[in-house]
């Protein structure tokens, strides 16, 4: 099952839920966070929780991605912290978010995970900002939609180099070895309280060989794993760069 949101025409968000091909609108909550937090507070899961909502009118994902109406997976209430972490670790690779709220018990409740990418703020396309996170200096890019449940022991996908609606450069992700050895450890900050959002980041694919292609302006960068929905792109602006440079 996948998460996602949107924002729609008049200015709100709301949360779509989607298996397979069919996705619609969650009725009672508009945002993922708020879904969670009732979950929480009913001592449900996600899917027990959601199958308690109603189901509002079907949604074509792929056309609201196409139009920019996509928003990160999850944010969050403005008096209630989140907490990235993973940030110096191999940040050039593709990585994978996991995504958590405090319980009440102070336990971490596992939403799920997405794609994720680290970039440089100036580097984020006017298309993906809806999509990433301000961190410091950087910003970490999720993608469109939340895995739900436990993690695929099986990742395979593709990052991807398109220009002009051409791939001109494309590589296969497989996971580290290491990475299947040894699970990972969860942490929480101490500073930690009730229904703070954790978002941790993890690089679990191997190294790839950098592309001898340069980037162009235009060039969009494209990370896409099948069991985690939508790609999470973002086309590249070098040209940014240059004027704050110049400026």
């Amino acid at each position: 099952m996948l998460l996602s949101q949107i924002k729609t025409l008049d200015g709100n968000s709301r949360v779509v839920v989607r298996d397979g091909t069919e996705a619609y609108i969650i009725s009672g909550v508009s945002s993922t966070y708020e879904l969670v937090m009732k979950s929480i507070k009913n001592g449900l899961t996600l899917a027990e929780q959601i199958n308690r909502l109603e189901f509002e009118q079907a949604v074509d994902l792929h056309h609201l991605h196409h139009r920019h109406q996509l928003i990160t997976p999850i944010d969050k209430p403005s008096d209630i912290h989140m907490h990235v972490s993973g940030l110096q670790e191999m940040r050039t690779m593709p990585k994978i978010a996991e995504i958590s709220v405090v319980g009440q018990d102070g336990n971490l409740f596992t939403v799920g995970f997405c794609m994720a990418y680290i970039l440089p703020t100036e580097l984020i396309s006017h298309r993906a900002a809806p999509l990433s996170l301000q961190v410091g200096e950087d910003a970490v890019l999720l993608g469109p939609e939340i895995l739900t449940g436990d993690l695929p022991e099986a990742i395979m996908g593709t990052l991807s180099q398109v220009r002009n609606g051409q791939v001109i450069y494309k590589d296969r992700l497989s996971l580290n070895e290491i990475f299947i050895a040894y699970p990972r450890v969860k942490f929480k900050f101490e500073t930690s309280h009730t229904a703070d959002v954790f978002i941790q980041l993890f690089s679990p694919f191997e190294r790839f060989q950098t592309p001898d292609t340069k980037m162009q302006d235009g060039d969009v960068f494209e990370l896409a794993i099948d069991q985690f929905g939508l790609p999470l792109d973002n086309p590249w602006k070098p040209n940014m760069l240059q004027k704050q440079a110049r400026a």
